[in-house]
This record gives C-alpha cells, structure tokens and sequence, in this order.
C-alpha cells in the first residue's frame, strides 16, 4: 500500500462537486459554460496526475492520506481505477464542450459535474459505505425533466432502490462487523458467516439492476429514448457498477469455479440480447442503449471470466466503450439538434448535408463493435479469450453479439444517412462544429493510439488483476500479459 503524497483525490471530488453546485446557482449561461469547461479540464488534469503517481510507482494500491483511517483508508486508486478516473473527466469535458451555446442551461453544466464527482466517488472508494454513499449520491442528482413521468418511475424503481441496496449492504457490514468487501486484501472467498452472504445478495442485486443486465435490461432503452442524453450517458457508459464487481463480487464469484462460468453466460446472454434488440430498433437513441447493453454485458464476461486475459481484456474495453460510445451518442446528440429526431422512419439521405456527422456516427458505432485498430478490438480479443474458458456458449454468444451489433450500426447508418432522401435530407443545416470537431477527433486519437500500442496498457492492467487462489483456470495469455499462475 502507498500513499499519495497529497490529499488528491479527496481535492478530486470537492472541486466537481463544489463547482458543480455553484454553477447550478449561476444565472449567465456563458460564464457557467467558461466556469464548468475549466472544471472539467482541472479535473481531468488531476486525474491524469493521480493515474501518472499509480503507473510510475511499484503498482499495488496508492491511497489519500486524508482518508486512511486506522482501520483500512476510505479513498484510493490501482492501476485499473486510476485509468477511469481521467477517461470519466474526458467524458464530462466532451459533453460539456459539444452542449450548443443556446442549450446548455448552468443546471445541466452543473449537474454533469455533479455526477462526475459521484462516478470519480464510486471508482475510487475503498470502503462499501463509501461507495454506497457515492452511489446515493448519483441517484439523488437530477437525471430527468420533473415533468416526465416515466422517468420519474424509472428513478423510483431502478436508480434509488439500487442505491439503497448498497446502503443496507454497508449498514449491515458495520453493525456485524465483517471485513469491508472492498478492502483490497479481500481476496478469495469473504462471504463466509450468513451476514456476509446477505451482504454478496445485496451487492449483486445492485449491480444487476444498475448495469441492466438480464434481466433488468428493460429500463437502458426507456431512459436513453426520453431522458437528458449527456447526463444518462455520462452515468451509463461510466459503468460505475462494474467496479463493484471487479473490486469485491468477483473474488466470491471466483472462489466456486461453476459461479464464475454462470456469471460469464449471464454477461454473454446479456451481450446477444443488446445485439439482437439493436437489429430491431427505429430510434437511434434507443439503438445506443442496446449498443451500450452490448458492451456492458461484454465486459461483465470478461471480468468473470476467472483467466487473466479475460479479466484485463474486461478492464480494457471497459476504458474503449466508455469513450467509444461516448462519441457515438454525441453524434446522436448532434443529429437530434440539427432536424429535431432520431427516428429512422423520419431520416433517410442526410449524409448529404450532414457528410461529416455522417462519417462520424459511422466511425464511432464500428468502434464500440471493434474495429480493428483500436482499443475496444484488443478488449474484445481478450474477452473472447477469456470467455472461451468458461464454455463455448459464452465465447459464441459474445462473438454473434459483435457480429449483430455491428450489423445494426450499419443498417442504421444507411437508413439514416444514405438511404432514400427523406424530407429532412433537403434541410440547411450546419455540420459538425469546431468544438464537435476538436472533440470527436480527440477521442478518435486516444482510441487509435491506444489499440495500435496496446502493449504498455495491457500489462498495466494485468497488474491490478489478483485472481483468487481458488480460480483453477490456466490459459495460454496474451503475448503482453504476465505468465499466470492457476
């Protein structure tokens, strides 16, 4: 264990979080826009500084000096946590710039700091109460318009009940005094008295419900077709869940080898069942929450996966999703503002007038199904090779489900943008704008250059993944991967 040598991520959370909430007070949408810019840039600087500390010390966890208690520290960051905390302010920084001039209200400029500050809580947290907190918090923020009844429900049944969860799990682990699932010397099985199995029930409860996964899958395609696009794909692609089943649920998982194989098909049929609903869908809107689905369920198999590849290649498309999607959605967001749908009965040729957010939908949608080059197709591989050791079920549902969804992302792009002229291919509109451009072009790079040098990303995540002794696979790893040990 390290320690940071300030208190950084505690500064990390205070400045999102306080700048998030002045801005939300301001009055001058210009200056809020300017005000919430630079919190997003300051905060993506102190994370790439957090990540630069990680990475260039002797690995291991590296905690705030503030928040380590007697007991076990509060805050702190590994080689995986500490890439997501400056690809989540990447993220809100992209939002925050491509929000039109005329539309970004300091509420929603505020808000997206806001949840910025709960998503860094969450992936930070080294402590279940912590995180729960963390994930309270980030249902409690607005996510919706106050008039939009169905999304009021959504925040009632999904948002604040799997918050809660984790708040019971963290009150029940205080008062029986069990050891935190969190903690990062919990390895191999903990749930080992009843308490701790209702605390593992809880846990995985939440994270189901939270990710969408099968089951729960129906709420992503309700939200993404109603609610604000930037704040529930902030929250979606972030998959704040999934650290919850890396950092303590997959040590459990892990420690019976046939969980490990049930949660891989649990993810895999997650994945096909995204891939198949895309083929289906009308609405771009509701096409990125199926792609999203998509990739949730493909890193949640990779993290069960219980082989080294497996899980690193979980972690690494979970870093090329959250952007790659990112840009698909903000080309969705742009579509959306210039004809005022995203009904693919209502579009058809607007490549024409739009040739550039054209090139960029298609572009990000093959991206987030991994195209070769980048950084989702090295994720992609490695998951497909740790899926294949949970069965050939899993790594054939997870092949068929890239193979579908990228088969919905260029059907979508043909009805949209090359298909028969629809009335709204004859509208003036503007194309991408300068700061459209510049942020979509930055993610291409950071998602290019990472999967044409993989290699120095692939052994640092292998770094922050500790199989359980009781994991039993063995697998032949990646050429860039450290030799595993079964």
């Amino acid at each position: 264990m390290n320690m940071l040598p300030a208190p950084l991520l505690v500064l990390l959370l205070a400045l999102s979080l306080g700048y998030g909430a002045w801005i939300t007070r301001m009055r001058d949408a210009a200056s809020s826009r300017r005000h919430a810019i630079a919190a997003a840039t300051l905060s993506l600087l102190l994370g790439s500084v957090i990540a630069a500390l990680d990475l260039r010390g002797s690995g291991g966890l590296w905690v705030d000096p503030l928040l380590a208690t007697q007991l076990h520290p509060l805050l702190g960051v590994d080689n995986a946590s500490a890439l997501l905390l400056p690809v989540v302010s990447l993220m809100t920084l992209a939002w925050i710039v491509t929000l039109p001039r005329q539309r970004a209200t300091p509420q929603d400029l505020g808000v997206l700091l806001m949840l910025q500050a709960t998503l860094h809580g969450q992936l930070a947290a080294t402590d279940l109460a912590v995180y729960a907190l963390c994930a309270i918090g980030a249902a409690l923020v607005p996510l919706e318009d106050a008039s939009d009844v169905a999304l009021r429900r959504l925040r009632r049944v999904v948002l604040i009940p799997g918050a809660a969860l984790l708040g019971v799990a963290a009150g029940i682990v205080l008062l029986a005094g069990l050891d935190d699932p969190m903690e990062a010397t919990a390895h191999g099985a903990w749930a080992t008295t009843p308490a701790g199995w209702v605390v593992f029930a809880l846990m995985a409860a939440s994270t189901v419900l939270r990710l969408g996964l099968f089951p729960a899958q129906w709420w992503l395609g309700a939200a993404m077709s109603r609610g604000r696009l930037p704040r529930l794909a902030l929250v979606t692609f972030a998959m704040p869940a999934a650290w919850l089943l890396h950092r303590a649920l997959g040590a459990q998982i892990m420690a019976e080898p046939h969980w490990g194989e049930a949660a891989c098909w649990l993810g895999a049929a997650t994945a096909i069942l995204g891939a198949l609903m895309a083929l289906t869908q009308r609405d771009l809107r509701r096409l990125l929450a199926m792609m999203a689905l998509t990739q949730i369920g493909m890193v949640v198999t990779g993290l069960s996966s219980g082989v080294l590849a497996g899980s690193v290649g979980g972690l690494m498309l979970w870093l090329g999703a959250a952007l790659s999607l990112t840009g698909l959605a903000i080309t969705v967001k742009a579509l959306h503002l210039r004809l005022g749908t995203t009904d693919l009965r209502e579009l058809g040729g607007v490549g024409i007038p739009l040739p550039r957010l054209s090139l960029a939908f298609l572009v990000f949608g093959l991206m987030s199904t991994g195209l070769p080059g980048t950084l989702d197709y090295v994720g992609d591989e490695l998951v497909f090779e740790g899926a294949i050791h949970a069965g050939i079920g899993p790594a054939l549902l997870s092949v068929l489900a890239l193979g579908l969804s990228a088969m919905a992302i260029l059907r979508a792009w043909s009805a949209a943008f090359i298909g028969p002229r629809a009335p709204s291919a004859h509208s003036r509109v503007g194309d991408l704008r300068r700061g459209e451009r510049l942020v979509l072009g930055a993610l291409v790079l950071t998602l290019v250059g990472l999967g044409l040098a993989p290699h120095w990303l692939v052994s640092t995540e292998a770094r922050a993944v500790e199989l359980p002794a009781a994991a039993t696979h063995s697998v032949q790893v990646h050429p860039s991967l450290p030799s595993e040990q079964p």
